[in-house]
C-alpha cells in the first residue's frame, strides 16, 4: 500500500481517500470511455479566464459570459440564463473527464461516493495501526517554503 508521501494534517486520509477513489474512477473512465459520475461543473465549480471570460470548464469551448459584461456581478453572471443553460447541457449530456481539478469536486460533493471516501479512510487507518503503513510524517516549516531562522555566530 502506498501512502503517497501525505504530510499530517487535518483530513489528510480523506484527501488520500479521494486520490484513491479518483484513480479508480479515472481508470474506469479511460477504459470504457464513458460517463462514471456526474460533473458539477457550472454548479460548483467554473473558471474565470485572465480576460474576464467565465467557463463552466476549461476543457468546454462555450463560455458562460465574460464578468466584465455583467458589471463584475458574478452572481448574476452564474446564475443567468447562459449559465443554466450550458449546466443543463453537462447534466444531459453526461459530460465526463479526468480533469483533476473537477473530478476532486466530483467525487467530494457527491454523496453515493461517500461510501467508498469512508471506506479508503478506514483501510488507511487500519493499514497504519497493524504497521503495515508507515504514519506520514509532520510537516515541517521547511516544506512549506518558510525560510527556517538561521542564528548568526559572532566571530568574536
Amino acid at each position: 500500500m502506498n501512502y503517497h508521501g501525505q504530510a499530517v494534517y487535518p483530513m489528510s486520509d480523506l484527501i488520500t481517500a479521494r486520490e484513491l477513489v479518483g484513480r479508480r474512477i479515472q481508470l474506469k473512465l479511460l477504459r470504457e470511455n464513458q460517463f462514471q459520475i456526474p460533473c458539477y461543473a457550472a454548479n460548483l465549480m467554473g473558471v474565470i479566464k485572465s480576460n474576464g471570460d467565465v467557463m463552466a470548464c476549461e476543457l468546454r469551448d462555450d463560455k458562460l459570459g465574460n464578468i466584465r459584461e455583467f458589471d463584475y456581478d458574478f452572481r448574476k453572471l452564474w446564475l443567468g440564463e447562459r449559465a443554466k443553460a450550458i449546466s443543463k447541457d453537462i447534466i444531459a449530456n453526461k459530460c465526463f473527464c479526468t480533469h483533476e481539478c473537477f473530478m476532486s469536486t466530483n467525487i467530494l460533493f457527491n454523496p453515493r461516493l461517500y461510501p467508498r471516501l469512508v471506506g479508503e479512510v478506514a483501510k488507511l487507518k487500519a493499514a497504519r495501526a497493524i504497521g503495515r503503513l508507515k504514519s506520514p510524517r509532520r510537516l515541517k516549516t521547511s516544506d512549506v517554503g518558510v525560510p527556517t531562522p538561521r542564528v548568526q555566530k559572532s566571530e568574536s
